[in-house]
């Protein structure tokens, strides 16, 4: 006899029609009598993993400590250290220069490699470098 009205069922029987995608348990795997929590700490991997910490252990036990030698750029100021070398360069070009005068009366530089080039040189080595003229532009007039 089919009635209009729907059937009533308890919660438990209400709820195992329903799908649920979780369970209320956890996975087998993750137990502790599952096939993978029996195996660990017996895998190959794991055994080799655990001699070697031990062999490390063992060996930094029995080597002492001793602590690398500080390098001497640490030590040393660097800004003491430019300006030491600036000032020997400053040195040596000065007598250079204070050396000889030619017939004219004018300082001849000696040793002319170590020495700056001037101004007139520096012009001729290094010209400027290359700048966009302003003003209006031919093309669009």
């Amino acid at each position: 006899a089919l009635s209009a009205e729907p059937m009533r069922l308890s919660h438990e029987a209400w709820q195992s029609q329903l799908n649920h995608p979780t369970a209320p348990l956890a996975p087998k795997f993750l137990l502790a009598g599952s096939h993978w929590s029996l195996r660990l700490g017996k895998r190959i991997r794991e055994e080799r993993a655990e001699r070697e910490y031990h062999r490390r252990q063992q060996i930094e036990e029995h080597k002492p400590f001793r602590a690398n030698p500080v390098p001497s750029s640490v030590s040393t100021p660097r800004f003491a250290a430019m300006q030491a070398a600036a000032a020997s360069r400053r040195r040596s070009c000065s007598a250079d220069r204070s050396g000889s005068t030619g017939e004219d009366g004018a300082t001849v530089r000696v040793g002319g490699s170590s020495s700056r080039p001037s101004s007139a040189e520096r012009a001729r080595l290094y010209p400027p470098p290359w700048s966009a003229k302003v003003g209006p532009c031919p093309l669009f007039k």
